[in-house]
């Protein structure tokens, strides 16, 4: 009689595990794809259009995965600082220089696509703030150097698109195209290609 309960309980409490590690495998399997791809810090670097002049673009990403939305779409939120620079000089003859450098604070929303373990395609939407500056100098022919600068605090907004390589368990590499309408002072709307390195935590 004893022998009959210690195989029922035996056969009872492995009803129940058994399900539970098959969830546990199947999480870890999960957050081993490329769907999946757990917290990452992001290097990019590139550079951003606007108005016919090209500047340096500088970006540092952090990632946080949120969920699954379907079997093929994982959601996760992108915490973004950018610093962009555009610098003007006609020549030596004109003697004027002028730059514009663009701070960046941009939150988004990242969709990935798949579930392979080495591609990883994924398309931005954020909304951020900028500080801008621009400052002007030139000197005149009697050797007169004139100053101005101006800044502004302002809205913009971030559309990307990109495809990241896993080249590793833990390095990705990819490359980014981002649509970024600024406000304020600034009114432009800029394109910017960015190569990255990610690196999972």
């Amino acid at each position: 009689m004893h022998a009959r309960r210690l195989s029922f309980a035996l056969a009872l409490a492995a009803a129940v595990a058994v399900p539970g590690l098959a969830s546990a495998q199947a999480r870890r399997s999960t957050g081993s794809t490329g769907g999946s791809p757990g917290t990452q810090l992001g290097v990019l670097i590139g550079f951003e259009d606007g108005r016919g002049d090209t500047g340096l673009a500088l970006r540092l990403d952090g990632e946080l995965p949120f969920q699954a939305l379907t079997p093929q779409v994982q959601l996760s939120f992108v915490g973004s600082l950018g610093y962009s620079r555009w610098t003007y000089n006609p020549g030596f003859f004109a003697d004027l220089n002028s730059t514009l450098g663009i701070f960046k604070v941009t939150p988004a929303a990242r969709f990935s696509f798949g579930h392979s373990a080495v591609l990883r395609p994924y398309a931005d939407a954020g909304v951020g703030i900028h500080y801008a500056r621009f400052s002007v100098k030139q000197r005149d022919v009697f050797g007169n150097v004139y100053t101005a600068s101006d800044s502004d605090l302002s809205m913009h907004l971030r559309f990307a698109g990109g495809i990241l390589f896993q080249v590793s368990p833990a390095v990705g590499l990819g490359a980014e195209i981002d649509l970024i309408p600024y406000f304020g002072s600034v009114d432009d709307t800029t394109f910017s290609l960015l190569f990255a390195a990610v690196f999972r935590l």
